[in-house]
């Protein structure tokens, strides 16, 4: 939100200047800095990378450190679902305006869509479908290991590592909510 700065850092006339501008498209369209651009479009060229190997790689571990078959096949379930959520929210993100260069350069005619349009409806439309859908299978990710708290025969030590893990991943998410406006 503060353009890499946490809000309450910001100067007034920093502050100011967000506010103003409530949408990606219209900081591009108002931003004749390009490097600040080219800046938004690496960020969000990697944000779907990330998000979507992260949970791949808790999945396979979940995998490799679980036994039963269908929390086995769930999890290789999830991870081909993480990899298409992934793979559509990659082509989204890196292919927002034709050419790319247009992203960030004003002077080139675009053709934008989804996360780099220009209109606020079909931006907020893309980015709230895809927020919502990350959550989801975060949630889900997040989820899939909490029965082993419950089994009978799980040893008190890996419950309570795995209720620290649950405690700190849930301080992380509520920490986040209460930053992010």
């Amino acid at each position: 939100m503060g353009l890499g700065k946490p809000v309450i850092l910001l100067s007034l006339e920093g502050l100011q200047t967000i506010l103003k501008v409530s949408h990606i498209g219209l900081v591009l369209i108002l931003c004749h800095h390009t490097n600040l651009s080219q800046y938004v479009y690496i960020g969000t060229f990697t944000y779907p990378l990330s998000t979507t190997f992260i949970k791949i790689a808790l999945l396979l571990q979940y995998i490799r450190a679980f036994n039963g078959p269908r929390i086995r096949k769930l999890c290789k379930y999830m991870a081909y679902l993480t990899t298409l959520h992934g793979a559509v929210f990659c082509v989204c993100t890196w292919f927002s305006c034709w050419p790319i260069p247009s992203f960030w350069d004003i002077s080139i005619e675009p053709q934008c869509w989804g996360f780099g349009s220009r209109e606020k409806s079909e931006f907020t439309g893309i980015m709230v479908t895809q927020v919502a859908t990350t959550s989801a299978l975060d949630i889900v990710v997040f989820l899939i290991p909490t029965w082993l708290l419950f089994r009978p025969e799980t040893q008190r030590p890996t419950r309570l590592t795995l209720l620290a893990l649950f405690i700190l991943g849930m301080w992380y998410v509520l920490s986040i909510s209460y930053i992010s406006p």
